[in-house]
């Protein structure tokens, strides 16, 4: 997994590592989505709306989405 490509359900290519060591013991579907959120914003070294077309939602999906679950930096949207 971990030099390969991940295809995501929108056709767009990601770093197997986006998904490296996530933690699911414990974690609800709102972590998960969050720590998905988190995680494709790193790897989209902060560029919010290539993140959301990685994830194959809108920019403000996005920003809706990092709103509501909180733990965002507001300095950083």
């Amino acid at each position: 997994f971990q030099d390969e490509k991940l295809v995501l359900g929108t056709g767009k290519e990601a770093g197997a590592d986006v998904f490296k060591n996530v933690p699911v013991n414990g974690l609800t579907l709102k972590d998960m989505e969050n720590e998905l959120i988190l995680r494709m914003i790193d790897y989209c070294k902060g560029n919010k709306s290539k993140a959301a077309e990685m994830l194959g939602i809108s920019r403000r999906a996005l920003y809706t989405k990092m709103e509501r679950y909180g733990g965002f930096n507001k300095d950083e949207t």
